[in-house]
């Protein structure tokens, strides 16, 4: 079974400001905020065991405009459309933002900047029931509150986690 799990926050709550890293401790701070999404989705975001999932593609993109869907991010195989798929309608001409390793060169003044993360997961059971631990939080703790929609076969239902953190029943 392939799952996505997607995740967006302003990068002021991921590494801690939203203007163009400038100096070294900015820079590490922004390289070392993406290398956690990146490498320690696990951590962030635990699912039983039993489940057997592991994650076969981690994808962050950092977005540079005042309005954004998660659905509007380069798809991390070809460079354009979306990774599950769908493009949602948007023309490659009109995605906004640079792909990490390629950070924005200039935010201009007064623009929102966010981070975008996408996991492609494969797991050998249905995750339909499970209950799982988010802990991003724990990470990054400026985030204050997590908004999550799970969409599943059975349907859909949405779960807010203040602080970054709880359990939520897939």
């Amino acid at each position: 079974m392939v799952a996505n799990v997607e995740f967006a926050a302003p990068s002021e709550s991921i590494y801690g400001f939203e203007y163009e890293a400038t100096t070294a401790e900015e820079i590490a701070a922004r390289d070392g905020a993406i290398s956690a999404l990146e490498n320690r989705f696990g951590e962030m975001f635990q699912l039983p065991d039993a489940l057997g999932c592991r994650v076969v593609e981690a994808y962050v993109e950092i977005k540079i405009g005042t309005e954004f869907d998660v659905g509007d991010r380069a798809d991390p195989d070809d460079g354009a459309g979306d990774p599950t798929g769908s493009d949602n309608g948007v023309r490659d001409d009109e995605r906004v933002g640079e792909r990490v390793g390629a950070p924005a060169d200039h935010v201009p003044p007064g623009e929102h900047v966010e981070v975008h993360t996408t996991y492609r997961l494969e797991c050998a059971a249905d995750l339909v029931g499970a209950r799982a631990r988010v802990t991003i939080g724990n990470f990054f703790p400026g985030i204050r509150t997590v908004n999550v929609i799970v969409l599943s076969a059975s349907g859909q239902h949405d779960v807010t986690l203040e602080g970054g953190s709880g359990s939520i029943d897939l």
